[in-house]
């Protein structure tokens, strides 16, 4: 029995098939592989997003909670200073009734008032705050005060009073000189001395929140 070798081209024509599905089954496994890879690079990059908002979720909790201890620690004391008017506009007239009154009920001599131009300065915020709505501004207002004392007490009566009138006063001087002119005035109801004093009156206000301009 005669064996005839095939020729290159018959084996090729034979193997076309097993070739052209080798062929098929590579490209799809190189498919495959790419979109896998590209797959697990956007879950990385997804991963890597949600780890970034997760933490930047978290700080935000963090200083929504912090906010929220400050105001419990200290809704107290802001709801006193509303109480006292602390948190409201100086209204002057009232304060030279109260003067009034001091003087009346211990018997003073008359007191001169001065009252001048208030300051004002924004508190700024202890940290950064997104879109504010409102602000804190201190007011300080200078109140000088002169009066004839018959003795050091009626001063510490007149200044124990304006500081239990809820208002909130800072003594900024006080000076005190004689006021007789010899020794035998000390015997009469006179004046002995003159007190000038000078306070700042100070205050809260609730306003617009305006980006201050440096």
């Amino acid at each position: 029995m005669a064996l005839k070798r095939r020729s290159l081209e018959e084996d090729l024509l034979w193997l076309r098939i097993p070739l052209a599905t080798l062929l098929s089954v590579l490209l799809l496994s190189a498919a495959l592989w790419w979109l896998i890879s590209r797959y697990q690079d956007e879950m990385r990059i997804a991963e890597f997003e949600a780890r970034g908002d997760l933490e930047l979720l978290a700080a935000q909790v963090q200083e929504i909670e912090a906010a929220e201890q400050i105001i419990v620690d200290n809704i107290g004391v802001f709801e006193q200073m509303q109480a006292r008017g602390l948190m409201e506009q100086e209204d002057r007239v009232a304060l030279l009734d109260t003067i009034t009154a001091l003087r009346t009920q211990h018997n003073l001599y008359p007191i001169t008032v001065e009252i001048t131009e208030q300051d004002r300065v924004v508190i700024p915020y202890v940290t950064e705050v997104d879109y504010p709505e409102e602000q804190i501004s201190l007011r300080g207002t200078p109140v000088r005060l002169e009066l004839p004392l018959l003795h050091e007490g009626d001063l510490a009566r007149l200044l124990e009073g304006l500081f239990a009138s809820g208002r909130l006063f800072v003594v900024d001087e006080c000076t005190i000189r004689e006021a007789i002119e010899s020794d035998n005035d000390y015997l009469s109801l006179l004046p002995h001395q003159m007190a000038d004093c000078a306070l700042i009156w100070y205050s809260f206000q609730r306003e617009p929140y305006i980006e201050e301009e440096y």
